[in-house]
């Protein structure tokens, strides 16, 4: 009795094994099989891939052609080669430039004299080609304006250059008490000052010229009397030149605005 139940025991757990085995197999089998079909797609779905594939290819191909506008703009930037700012800083700085270039030119350094009036002449042909490619119409004319004021000093240059003369007069100005940095600081400001007050001279104001002037005299008086104060030799050596410098400006003033 004990053996029969033994194996129908054994029996049960043999049919339990074999029915997982089955289960197993089948599971593996049917992997196999929707992973072949994936690898390998049918005739239909290749058919639609390639219907769907040429509208890609359609839109790629019109995007590397570049747009009529875009293409205008990269010309617009080769022609300009300049920007609205830095056209304003150059001009300016040219304004400031004028004093020292006819001091230079009383030191007999007209080459310097020379390559002033050369790069008027490249700004100028910059600002012109600025306003032809410029489309907008505010700031077209700022670039005309400005072309207008490099024009002025142009002429300012010139009639400064072939008239600066050797001499000057002294000028009376009530004397001011400064310091030796104060005096540098004070005459380099009204060289750079010089052509901005012909400008302004040129549209009809008069009321600058003349402070303009006074301010000189004051600056001249000034220098005088703090010579007569220093004892130092090397500060007194550098003073001297300022003298001589503010007395040429003056002279150069005198050419200009008269």
């Amino acid at each position: 009795m004990f053996a029969s139940f033994k194996e129908a025991f054994t029996a049960d757990k043999s049919h339990k094994k074999s029915k997982k085995s089955s289960k197993s197999s089948y599971k593996s089998s049917s992997y196999t099989a929707s992973k072949s079909s994936s690898n390998t797609p049918s005739k239909s779905s290749s058919v639609s891939t390639a219907s769907t594939a040429s509208p890609v290819t359609s839109t790629v191909t019109s995007a590397a052609i570049i747009p009529l506008s875009s293409a205008r703009h990269e010309e617009k930037v080769v022609v300009t080669r300049i920007t609205m700012c830095w056209l304003n800083i150059w001009y300016k700085k040219m304004y400031e430039k004028l004093g020292w270039m006819a001091l230079s030119v009383t030191e007999g350094k007209s080459k310097k004299a020379k390559s002033y009036m050369h790069t008027l002449k490249e700004l100028l042909e910059s600002a012109e080609k600025k306003e032809m490619a410029t489309v907008d119409i505010d700031r077209k004319e700022d670039v005309a304006i400005i072309i207008k004021k490099i024009k002025k000093l142009q002429g300012f240059a010139k009639e400064l250059f072939k008239n600066i003369q050797a001499k000057s007069v002294h000028v009376p100005g009530e004397p001011k008490s400064r310091t030796v940095k104060e005096l540098h600081h004070w005459h380099a400001k009204k060289y750079a000052k010089l052509a901005w007050v012909a400008l302004q001279q040129s549209e009809g104001s008069t009321k600058e010229i003349k402070a303009y002037m006074a301010n000189i005299a004051d600056l001249h008086a000034s220098v005088l009397k703090k010579l007569k104060e220093l004892k130092d030799e090397d500060k007194i050596y550098d003073l001297k030149i300022v003298l001589e410098n503010v007395e040429k400006l003056r002279n150069f003033a005198n050419i200009l605005l008269a």
